[in-house]
């Protein structure tokens, strides 16, 4: 089940008028000034699936939270497995009319009546409304459990305890069993593990029920009585494949060879962390000897904080990579250009604008560029150069060459300062080249890949 498109109303700095962004492509960035809005799309979500009941009355545009003012947020779902379409609360409202491939919509609204916050769910199949599909909202939240659906919600946190803290589901525990799950599942210490826990579980169950937990149930039942003419059974909650996963302790060896908690470290240090076990997950889900399972959901404010320009080149990658492998939609907001990829995916660029009290979002629709072009090898080109040159600034080592000479400098100078990675190839970032143009003094800034 994946993301097609995302619709918003009344919530924050959006109004009665929609917005709506497309998510087709596995990524969006969202950009704009400040305070119209970015952060308001990925806050939408993350009460879209974390399945909470009541949203604070400050997130209701305008401060007006009753059901004519109701907050809407609808997902348009696609690419739905036979697993998705299964499931209780999709099955009878799977609809393609006029569509090339089937689709679920939901759409949670959110108010306040008679000072108490409510929620409702509604599936929109053809047209007609459906309120709490399948009767029960929880069947409706089933289907976005970590197990089902993983959502990383990662804020422009400035303590990286935010991020790491095992003491609840952070981003770094998320991705560590996310990675750790995948690898476990088939090895026979899970296997036996499991069988052990389900014999554990049959001491509980009526037909095989251990006699101490018998005796128990017939102690508390009795106490019961005396009060109230019921009786007590115990159900035992059981461990799930997640709980059973370690919970990761993250410490920082710095190049003094002294541990040390990460929150002590530099802010860049402490952001580039996330990104870190990101990546990792990126080369892992794009594997071939792997299967993809069900999609991930990232959503990040800001990757940029703290970056370093050549950390930034390089967490932009791990961001479309995750986007590029099919097992995770990234939404992040930005304000670095660093994040703007428009030769590689032109429908993720969302401006947002904030006109008076209410942000409208506009987005690309279609393809400007057909992929292999030549307007997109020229666009490619442009996006690769910085006409600035003020990279070079932050440049460890800056390669200068002239005229026509590059072609065959750049080879020598890369091998000089031991930069390849492989045959034929660099090291991306490493050397920051500079191209002295024969004409007038303007510096370009060239990337190898």
């Amino acid at each position: 089940m994946k993301i097609k498109t995302i619709e918003i109303k009344n919530f924050k700095a959006f109004g009665s008028n929609k917005v709506t962004i497309d998510l087709s492509d596995n990524i969006v960035t969202l950009i704009g000034s400040n305070n119209c809005g970015k952060t308001s799309v990925l806050e939408a979500l993350n009460y879209f699936f974390s399945g909470v009941k009541t949203i604070p009355q400050e997130f209701f545009h305008n401060n007006l939270f009753d059901q004519n003012n109701a907050i809407e947020i609808s997902i348009v779902f696609n690419t739905l497995t036979t697993d998705d379409k299964a499931h209780q609360a999709v099955l009878p409202y799977i609809s393609n009319e006029g569509q090339s491939e089937e689709e679920w919509v939901l759409k949670k609204q959110y108010y306040y009546e008679s000072g108490k916050g409510k929620a409702i769910y509604t599936a929109i199949k053809d047209g007609s409304e459906n309120i709490n599909p399948s009767g029960l909202t929880p069947n409706v939240d089933d289907i976005f459990t970590d197990e089902k659906m993983q959502k990383i919600y990662l804020t422009a946190v400035k303590d990286v305890a935010d991020v790491i803290d095992p003491k609840k589901k952070s981003p770094l525990t998320q991705v560590f069993q996310m990675l750790l799950s995948a690898e476990l599942e088939g090895t026979d210490q899970h296997r036996d593990l499991m069988l052990a826990l389900q014999n554990y579980a049959a001491m509980f169950d009526p037909l095989s029920k251990h006699a101490k937990v018998k005796e128990i149930e017939d102690l508390i039942s009795e106490k019961i009585r005396r009060i109230i003419p019921v009786s007590g059974v115990i159900d035992a909650q059981m461990l799930d494949d997640t709980s059973i996963l370690p919970t990761p302790i993250l410490q920082i060896i710095d190049t003094a060879s002294v541990v040390t908690k990460p929150e002590f470290q530099g802010h860049g240090v402490q952001r580039s962390i996330i990104f870190a076990l990101l990546e990792l997950y990126a080369e892992t889900i794009s594997s071939p000897t792997k299967t993809l399972g069900v999609t991930n959901i990232l959503l990040i404010e800001e990757p940029e904080m703290y970056m370093h320009p050549h950390m930034q080149d390089r967490v932009a990658d791990v961001l479309y990579s995750l986007a590029n492998s099919g097992a995770v939609q990234v939404v992040c907001t930005t304000h670095s250009p660093k994040f703007i990829r428009m030769f590689e995916k032109q429908k993720s660029l969302v401006r947002l604008v904030k006109k008076g009290d209410e942000s409208s979002a506009q987005q690309i629709t279609s393809e400007l560029f057909p992929v292999g072009s030549e307007d997109q090898k020229r666009l490619r080109a442009v996006m690769n150069f910085d006409l600035g040159a003020r990279e070079c600034f932050f440049a460890d080592r800056v390669v200068l060459v002239e005229g026509e000479t590059e072609a065959i400098s750049i080879p020598f100078a890369a091998e000089l300062m031991g930069v390849f990675v492989g045959p034929g190839r660099y090291e991306k970032n490493e050397v920051q080249l500079l191209l002295i143009a024969k004409v007038g003094i303007v510096f370009l800034h060239f990337k190898l890949y």
